[in-house]
């Protein structure tokens, strides 16, 4: 297509002959073919990706994934075993976040929930702190293109560690240590029959809120500035502990 210069009112197409002016010219790219992941539209058909540690470490990375169409929206599901605590933290490669010496060319979002949690608010490079999944689950995420109508590839980082070879109901059972009241308001009391080193508490998305060294048999720990809610307190003796507890 030659424009011709001097704001003529005319243009003319090569091998033809000349058209007015404005000349729309509609240029289209392939259509992108739906990725092995499909159809994962939705949480129930979310697509699994396999979970292999390596000393305690996974990396999880989807391979040519992409919003094929305009109302694309992509779910993943992670299933982490029993017995096992976990943490995960996640990141997109797209259009505006990649490493060297790769490219992608669709910008999306994503957002995670587990059992234990909703829908996490959207993400849209990163997670910024790793969360905690207690006794293993199923972790879900959802990927979806960062304004409707966009299209193109990305990619899912998923980074997992294992952190604990004890259930919480097999804690759960043990009678060497107690913690009270629970519901708690102000104060959290820990008694053991073995030194206490250490108490951490997370929150239910997995932030760490509260460590204390003790080096005691009894704590007391002050929450009354947390906000109500679910809370997890790991204690270390000469073993891990984590029991549950209800901020009220």
């Amino acid at each position: 297509l030659l424009f011709q210069p001097n704001n003529a009112s005319s243009a003319f197409l090569v091998g033809s002959s000349y058209y007015q002016n404005p000349i729309v010219v509609v240029v289209k790219a392939n259509p992108l073919q739906a990725d092995i992941y499909e159809p994962n539209n939705d949480h129930q058909s979310a697509y699994k990706l396999d979970v292999k540690f390596n000393q305690d470490k996974a990396l999880l990375q989807t391979t040519g994934s992409n919003i094929h169409l305009g109302n694309d929206k992509d779910y993943y599901k992670i299933v982490l075993p029993e017995g096992y605590d976990y943490k995960f933290k996640a990141e997109v490669y797209d259009a505006y976040n990649f490493p060297k010496n790769q490219s992608y060319t669709c910008d999306v979002l994503f957002s995670y929930f587990t059992a234990k949690t909703d829908w996490s608010g959207v993400m849209d490079d990163k997670m910024n702190d790793s969360v905690l999944v207690e006794n293993g689950g199923t972790v879900y995420f959802y990927v979806s293109p960062y304004s409707e109508g966009l299209t193109g590839t990305y990619q899912l980082n998923v980074a997992i560690r294992r952190i604990s070879t004890s259930s919480i109901n097999q804690i759960d059972n043990e009678s060497f240590l107690t913690v009270y009241p629970n519901p708690a308001h102000e104060v959290l009391y820990i008694h053991a029959e073995n030194t206490i080193e250490s108490v951490k508490i997370y929150d239910r998305i997995g932030k760490e809120v509260m460590h204390s060294k003790v080096n005691d048999l009894q704590t007391s720990l002050h929450i009354n500035h947390f906000p109500s809610g679910v809370y997890f307190i790991h204690i270390q003796t000469d073993k891990k502990t984590i029991r549950k507890f209800m901020k009220n």
